[in-house]
């Protein structure tokens, strides 16, 4: 059996490469044997870390052999029926689609978020595109809720959550020694991970100062030492490197590229975390640790809410205070927040599962 996957794959992005690993996890876990392609921009990295085929996602004649010898096709990972990010994005997603379905093949739109998409001609592409989609999975309510709003038929979509959910917590070996933990936490020093990344539609330099001033003080408050991880580089290097500017304190950061595994191992040991980036709020709620959500697209507000934990929506209310105040109450509420954590990841893992059960489902349908 064969299955061939396209999504944000090969871009440094760790949210997204954990949801590769994710996805070749849970279909491993399904058949060990099965054969796995993946559409990358870094072909030599995704083959070598995943131990899967890869291909450039530009090499079209490679792509047509592809599809043609699977027995289903993904479309899967992150958001990318959105063009917030960039129109030409959304076509070549939306261009894969219609050619796995030219080309006779099951389709599965699978645990993505949707939207947002600007425009009449965009919403009438992806409700036609969805609409000869065969199955689709999205990982939050408020995404299954504009699909539906969209006019697709609603037989074929199912509520689920991120497949990364189901990641297991590695071993702290891998992460350590890379980020020198061991040093970090001697003496039970407290860690805060931060995980920011610039704004396209707010002042950049505005949060990257109140970030700052909030690294500061929740060490001079609190003795929460800060520890920032990047999850995509260079895109967070610079915007990272822009807060260290403006701290007063001492901090830490993992200025290289790190895999999945290496910065869950690390986000798990935290103390608290503030993130910008999904998948660091995604892993903390796999860790049970506290969080404080800093949302600039509404796939944040959207797990935050899935998880009940607080955040900001940066484009309407971003200001120290306000921070402060979120981050005294998580702090305050320590013990409660990881137990509510615990109890609502047994139900988010079933929900993540859920995505492989009806693909396996759809796989072993009639054509």
């Amino acid at each position: 059996m064969k299955i061939v996957i396209s999504g944000y794959y090969g871009f440094g992005n760790t949210g997204d490469e954990a949801v590769l690993k994710a996805l070749v996890e849970g279909l491993r876990r399904q058949d060990a044997n099965i054969q796995i392609c993946v559409f990358s921009a870094s072909p030599l990295f995704t083959s070598s870390v995943f131990k899967i085929e890869a291909i450039p996602r530009y090499s079209f004649i490679s792509i047509i052999r592809q599809i043609l010898s699977a027995d289903l096709f993904i479309s899967g990972g992150g958001s990318l029926f959105q063009d917030k990010t960039s129109r030409r994005s959304f076509f070549y997603y939306v261009a894969l689609v219609w050619l796995a379905k030219l080309l006779r093949k099951k389709v599965m739109f699978f645990a993505q978020g949707f939207g947002p998409l600007r425009g009449r001609l965009n919403n009438f592409i992806a409700r036609i595109t969805l609409n000869i989609i065969n199955l689709i999975t999205v990982r939050d309510h408020e995404s299954y809720q504009k699909i539906i709003v969209l006019g697709v038929n609603p037989a074929r979509v199912f509520e689920t959550a991120d497949p990364t959910l189901t990641l297991q917590v590695p071993y702290l070996k891998e992460g350590k020694n890379l980020f020198g933990l061991e040093t970090l936490k001697a003496g039970n020093r407290l860690l805060v991970g931060i995980a920011a990344r610039s704004l396209p539609k707010v002042s950049s330099n505005k949060l990257f100062e109140i970030l700052a001033q909030t690294a500061d003080w929740i060490f001079a408050t609190h003795g929460y030492y800060p520890f920032f991880f990047l999850f995509q580089s260079p895109e967070d290097r610079e915007a990272t490197s822009k807060i260290l500017g403006y701290m007063q304190g001492n901090s830490t950061v993992n200025f290289r590229v790190a895999k999945p595994d290496e910065i869950l191992a690390i986000i798990s040991k935290c103390d608290l975390l503030i993130g910008m980036r999904l998948h660091s709020l995604v892993f903390a709620a796999i860790s049970a640790v506290p969080m404080v959500g800093l949302s600039y697209d509404p796939k944040v507000e959207a797990f935050m809410k899935l998880v009940d934990q607080p955040y900001i929506d940066l484009e309407k209310e971003l200001n120290l205070d306000l921070i402060k105040q979120k981050i005294e109450t998580v702090i305050a509420n320590s013990a409660a927040v990881k137990n509510t954590l615990e109890e609502k990841k047994i139900g988010l893992v079933a929900k993540a599962q859920l995505n492989f059960e009806l693909l396996w489902k759809l796989l072993n349908s009639p054509a």
